[in-house]
């Protein structure tokens, strides 16, 4: 088989922000993304029957495909970023909250004004990350509306909160919670869906009898 050798004489690569780095675990997916990134090196071919030459060899891996974008995106989903959203309640007007949310923590601040009767008045929430369970979109309504719900674990059984906002808002925080849940690989996801899986399956079962 033909093989080319070459000599190495110096290297130039770009490199990346890692950022998120204080559980280390961003630390390790800003190393992986910049080992996709475009480098190149000055190096000579090694020829048998004449002079080496100088050539630049270039390295461009999983980039042309996206794959980088979706590894950057799902790092950065790490930030903190709030949302204005409304907090859909069943039996009484849907209640404006800001929601922020980054890759420990949930926050839950309603907007306090004098008119919102002090029964009504939805106290100030947070949630560990690795104590969400899911997100997902709930319903889509006409207007350019949707709801997106937000399953929990609140330490004796999973609970859900439903949120209504823009659709575009409404997929970028479902994106957000998701990229979150699959970093951080929390066991409370993975059962949440098993038992969830398992209620469909017997929901399924009892139509079919």
């Amino acid at each position: 088989m033909d093989t080319l050798e070459f000599v190495l004489v110096r290297e130039n690569s770009s490199r990346g922000d890692a950022t998120e780095i204080d559980n280390g675990r961003s630390l390790e997916m800003a190393k992986s993304l910049t080992s996709h990134h475009y480098k190149s090196y000055l190096v000579s071919m090694v020829h048998k029957l004449r002079t080496n030459t100088e050539v630049q060899l270039g390295e461009a891996t999983e980039i042309d495909n996206g794959r980088s974008l979706v590894m950057a995106k799902s790092l950065t989903s790490h930030h903190y970023k709030s949302y204005l959203v409304s907090m859909v309640h069943k039996l009484r007007t849907n209640t404006e909250v800001p929601l922020g949310i980054s890759g420990e923590k949930v926050n839950i601040d309603p907007v306090v004004s004098k008119s919102s009767a002090q029964i009504f008045r939805q106290k100030a929430v947070t949630y560990d990350a690795d104590n969400i369970a899911s997100c997902d979109i709930f319903e889509e309504k006409d207007g350019g509306k949707s709801v997106f719900r937000l399953a929990y674990f609140n330490g004796h059984e999973f609970k859900h909160r439903d949120f209504e906002a823009d659709t575009a808002v409404c997929y970028e925080i479902v994106q957000k919670f998701n990229n979150i849940l699959e970093l951080r690989l929390s066991p409370v996801g993975k059962e949440y869906v098993a038992n969830r899986d398992k209620k469909l399956m017997k929901k399924q079962d009892s139509l079919l009898m």
